[in-house]
């Protein structure tokens, strides 16, 4: 593998790993403020549950087919008290 090139003052092309974290912006949109508005967006008109009609409206809006592994771990990592 050839030697990476140096610049004119000494040092190599590519920035530091500090130089690399710290030029990443802040994201701009609130996680929080995101999944509340999934929430409103899916839950049940008469409480504040998501039904299982806004459980399978929102599986079908992100994909993910219901006979699969996957509504079971997003329901785990949202910490769903139960399903269905």
């Amino acid at each position: 593998m050839p030697p990476k090139r140096k610049t004119a003052t000494g040092k190599t092309a590519q920035p530091t790993k500090k130089a690399r974290s710290s030029s990443k912006k802040p994201s701009a949109v609130d996680p929080v403020k995101m999944r509340s508005e999934w929430f409103c967006k899916y839950k049940d008109q008469d409480g504040d549950v998501i039904s299982p009609e806004g459980c399978q409206s929102f599986f079908q809006d992100i994909g993910v087919p219901l006979d699969s592994i996957q509504p079971i771990v997003i329901g785990w990592k949202f910490n769903a008290s139960r399903m269905g």
